[in-house]
C-alpha cells in the first residue's frame, strides 16, 4: 500500500485512558486494529475538523464514511475483512451476536450518557465540553441528547 492510500480515522478525544468515550469511535478503532488496517487515528479537537467531520469519520483518498457500518462495508470492498476466514454459518452467528449485543446495550448506554440527568450533567456534558472546541461542544452535545431514544422501561432500573 503506497502513501497515497493512507487511511485516517477521526474520533472524539478520549479520557480515562480510553482512545474515545464514544461507542462508535471505539468500535471503529477496534475493527481497524483487528483487521490490521494501516490507519492514522486523529482527534477531532479543532474547529476545522469538527466542521468537516463527525465521529467516527473514516477517510480514504477523497471518500469520507461517517458511520461504523459504512466503514466496514467500504473496507470489505477493499478485501479487508475480519470475517474472511469464517464459514457462512459462523458469519451469520457473528452478525446475530453483534446485533443482539447492539440492541441490548444501546438503550443502556443512551440512558447512562444522556437520559440519567445527574450522569449527563456531571460526566457526559463535562467530557464533551473538554473534548470539543466551541461551539461544537454545545451543538453536538444537544444533538446527541435529542437523538437518544426513549428508553425501554424493562432495561432501565427504577429509582425508588
Amino acid at each position: 500500500m503506497n502513501v497515497q492510500e493512507k487511511f485516517q480515522l477521526y474520533v472524539y478525544d478520549g479520557d480515562f485512558s480510553l482512545p474515545s468515550l464514544e461507542v462508535e469511535g471505539i468500535k471503529s478503532i477496534l475493527y481497524t486494529a483487528v483487521a490490521n488496517v494501516p490507519v492514522q487515528v486523529k482527534v477531532l479537537n479543532s474547529v476545522k475538523h469538527c466542521a468537516f467531520y463527525g465521529a467516527p469519520s473514516f477517510v480514504h483518498k477523497n471518500l469520507v464514511f461517517k458511520s461504523f457500518n459504512e466503514t466496514v462495508l467500504y473496507l470489505r470492498t477493499l478485501n479487508i475483512n475480519i470475517d474472511s476466514k469464517l464459514s457462512h454459518k459462523q458469519c451469520s452467528e457473528s452478525l446475530a451476536l453483534s446485533n443482539l449485543t447492539q440492541s441490548k446495550l444501546k438503550p443502556v448506554i443512551e440512558f447512562t450518557y444522556w437520559l440519567d440527568q445527574r450522569n449527563c450533567d456531571e460526566f457526559t456534558n463535562v467530557w464533551f465540553m473538554k473534548a470539543l472546541p466551541l461551539p461544537f461542544n454545545y451543538v453536538h452535545t444537544r444533538r446527541l441528547k435529542d437523538k437518544a431514544s426513549t428508553p425501554d422501561r424493562n432495561v432501565i432500573p427504577s429509582r425508588k
